[in-house]
Parts: structure tokens; sequence; C-alpha cells
């Protein structure tokens, strides 16, 4: 086996990978926005109590994929229950703190990372890759399209009529309001996550670094020089080994850079800051539920991520005309003429707001590009571990020459690391390993040609190797430093 040959189609698609580390190491970002837990305890909940307990310890575990279907799963299973005509109103109490502890939790999670979709070591499905976004946008649905008794006499009759409860047999007026305000938080809480989810997303976007593993590919088809053979037939040949290739090695890293191609897609459209379709919904149902309380209609539009003047005044311009009776929403903010002007050209970029959402990107995308030079330095070493049985013979000293001057040059650059550059890049490196490392598996998985298996299981066996060398260090410098700290 020309393990050479085999190792060409690694490279470009590998070096692709390092560009990946941005989104895990340099965009992270804590997004927890403070929300209100529901009032009544979980132990409280009756026959709910064992589902909400296993919401809560998924996300304990991190087992985000299995959350999110977990809890859609639910607030389907609880609507079918309860009789309620396109009404998502609880019959019980048990049953309406539920379907709110839900809500909660939904709104609270994180934003899923590319990796928590390859559940048991196998390639997701398209709509798997939008659980997360799936039940956001239940939660935002039925909040908005089932407004409380509360605020509406007719909406209070109806419920009654249907359900054949009065609501404030089931909730007091004073615990309906608390469910009112906590809905709004929880609205606020998805959309500031959805444009955090943006900002890490374009990021990888302008990094161009869609995950990507090679084909391992074998030797390309020669084309056959016979006058004889009409075009067509040679077009039934390249066909046909097309076919045969993608059957017996199909190739996981274009799965996988498509799948997270429909994932970034998404992600940037549904935050996106200025084109968000549910910024007028949430403005109304903010004004809706703070009528004349120009103060909190603007802390939770701030919440939500409108935090400039020129924000507020476009998320409130969107869904109330500017008139007398709208005069308390817009006192103080940019008057209309200003706010169109403003948002209808180029100058909205010079907003608070958005100017630091692009800083942030563009210094993600600067520090992003720093790290991709090391680690291709980093992983020059590895290629040459992979590729020394393929060297010609005259050339094996020259060969190991190099590589001995690469790694002296990375030692070097290592002692000018300051510690949290040093471990920042380690962490790094070691998350690259892990996602090669599945993805490797993935591939092995699916290839049916034995000849193309030991080159594979070999570099998997590499880079396992370096994944728990870095593990090691970063171990090591952790017990070093707290052997420092004083005691």
């Amino acid at each position: 086996m020309n393990y050479y040959k085999c190792f060409r189609s690694f490279l470009s698609a590998i070096f692709a990978i390092f560009s990946f580390l941005s989104a895990t190491i340099l965009v992270a970002a804590d997004t927890t926005e403070s929300i209100p837990e529901p009032f009544l305890p979980i132990a409280e909940l009756g026959p709910y109590k064992p589902i909400i307990e296993n919401m809560q310890n998924l996300l304990q575990q991190r087992q985000h994929s299995e959350f999110y279907s977990v809890a859609l799963k639910f607030l389907k299973e609880l609507k079918e229950n309860e009789w309620e005509e396109k009404r998502f109103e609880a019959k019980t109490r048990e049953a309406g703190m539920a379907k709110e502890w839900t809500y909660y939790l939904i709104s609270g999670a994180p934003v899923m990372e590319m990796d928590e979709f390859f559940v048991s070591e196998k390639l997701p499905k398209k709509d798997d890759l939008y659980v997360d976004i799936y039940a956001r946008s239940k939660v935002i649905g039925i909040i908005q399209n089932a407004p409380f008794g509360v605020r509406r006499e007719s909406a209070k009759r109806i419920y009654k009529r249907k359900n054949g409860i009065d609501y404030k047999e089931i909730f007091t007026p004073e615990e309906i309001r608390k469910i009112e305000i906590a809905h709004v938080a929880y609205y606020a809480a998805i959309l500031k996550k959805s444009r955090d989810a943006y900002r890490q997303a374009s990021v990888e976007k302008r990094l161009e670094n869609y995950l990507q593993t090679p084909g391992y590919s074998t030797t390309p088809l020669t084309l056959p020089s016979n006058n004889v053979m009409s075009d067509k037939g040679i077009q039934e040949i390249l066909d046909n080994a097309m076919k045969n290739e993608a059957t017996n090695n199909p190739n996981i890293g274009y799965e996988i850079s498509r799948l997270k191609g429909y994932r970034l897609s998404t992600l940037t459209s549904y935050g996106m800051p200025w084109g968000d379709a549910k910024k007028k919904g949430f403005a109304k149902f903010v004004v809706d539920s703070f009528p004349n309380d120009a103060v909190s209609v603007r802390e939770y539009l701030k919440k939500a991520g409108y935090v400039s003047d020129i924000a507020l005044a476009d998320a409130l311009q969107s869904a109330y005309p500017r008139m007398k009776r709208t005069e308390w929403l817009f006192a103080g903010l940019p008057d209309e003429k200003t706010t169109e002007a403003f948002l209808g050209t180029n100058a909205f970029i010079k907003d608070p707001l958005v100017e630091k959402e692009l800083e942030a990107i563009n210094n993600a995308v600067k520090e992003a590009l720093v790290l991709n030079k090391r680690a291709k330095k980093r992983f020059n070493l590895l290629v040459a571990k992979f590729r020394q049985e393929a060297v010609p013979v005259p050339h094996i000293e020259l060969y190991k020459k190099a590589a001995e001057e690469l790694e002296k040059e990375l030692q070097v650059a290592a002692l000018a690391d300051s510690p949290q550059t040093w471990t920042a890049l380690h962490k790094a490196e070691c998350a690259l390993f892990s996602k090669l490392e599945l993805q490797l598996v993935l591939q092995l998985q699916a290839t049916k040609d034995a000849a193309l298996l030991p080159p594979m299981q070999k570099y998997l066996k590499l880079i396992r190797e370096e994944k728990e060398k870095i593990k090691t260090e970063l171990a090591t410098k952790e017990s070093k430093d707290l052997a420092l700290l004083p005691k």
C-alpha cells in the first residue's frame, strides 16, 4: 500500500479544519440571560415531575440534542392530552406549570454546537440540525399566539366555554401575571441567543471553515482513447465509476461539510440583527404585556438585544405607527425620519450595538487566522510521521532534518507564548483531533473498499496518540499550576 498517495488526499481538506477552532475557542460567549424560574417547585408537579427532572438531568449532562427532542415531544403530547382547541392552556395546575418549566428550560438552554449532533458516532439527518431552533420557535409560537385571559376579557370567556373551567380556578391573578411576565423574559432570552448564534456563525462563514474530511478516493479512472467508443460510451464509464465510488467509499467529509453549511445558513438568517422577522412580533408582545409602561418595554427589548436608542426606535416603529396614543413608547428616542434614514442606509453599521458585534466578528477572525497558521505547522509534524514510509531512501535524512527543524521552531514559539496562549492553543488542538477522530471513525464505518482501510486505521491511531499526548501535557501543566498556588 502506497501511503503517500493515500495521504495526499488528506492535506488540502485537513488544513481547512484548523480554522474550525475559532468556533469552539475564540468566539465562546456567555449568552445566558436572567430569566425567572417558575414559581411552582418541580416537586409539586405531580405526574409531570419525572419528565421535567429528566429534562434537567439531560441539560446537566450536556445531552442537548436529546433534551430538545424530549422537550418538543412533551409539548406535543401535553397539547394532545389537554382538550384545548387551538389554545395551549392546560386544564390543571400541574399541567400548566409543567408547560412553564419546559418553556423555562428551553429558553435557558444553550444553542447547540455542530459536534453535538453526532450522536452514537452517526451522521445526523438534515432535520436533526434544527432541533434547538425548532424548540425555541415552538415556545415563541405558543406564548405569542395564546395570550392569557388576564389581558383580554373575550379570551377569558372563550377559555371557560371551551374547557369548562375558569382559568382563575387554576391560577390566581397574581400567579397569572407572574407567568405572563415570565413569557416576555423567555421570548427575550430566545431572541438574544439567536443574535449571539448569528455572531458566532458569521465568524465561521467568513473563515469558510466547513469541516471536511477527505474521501479516500481510489486511483482516478483513466479515459480510454478509443475512436470506436463514442463520447456517450465514455460518459457511461465515468458515471458507473462514480456510482461505484459513492457506494463503496462515500465522502463523509463532504457530507459533514454540507450539513454544516445548512446549519450555519440557518443560524445566520434566524438571528440576523436587523432582518429578524420576530422583531415585530416581540415588540407587540412586550407592549401588550406592559401597557403604558415604557420603562419595562425598553428593559425587555434591551434584554432581547435591541440595546441602543436607534435599535429601540426601529423595533417599536416596526410594530407601531407614530401617533398621539403611542407617544409614550417613543419618548426620548430618535424621530421617525431619522430612524428610517439611519436604517435605510449603511449608516446603521455605526450603531454602537452593530459596531460591537462587527468588532467581535473581526477580532475573532484575526485571532483564528493566527491560530490557524500555528496549527498548520504543528500539523506538519503529524504529516511527517504518516508519510515517512513513502519518502525515497536517498531523501529520508533531509526529510527527518526538516521535521526536526520544524519541531524546534514550534518549541521556540511555545516558549514565547503566555500561559493563556499556550493553554488555548493546546485545548484547540485537542478539540481538533477529537473532531478529526470522529470523522475518521465515520469514514471507516462507511468505506467498503478493504484496500483503503489500512491507511485510515494507521492515521486514526496517530490522531489518537497525538490527542492523548496533548491531554497529558495540559493535565501536567494544570497540576503544576495548582502546586504553585498558596496553601
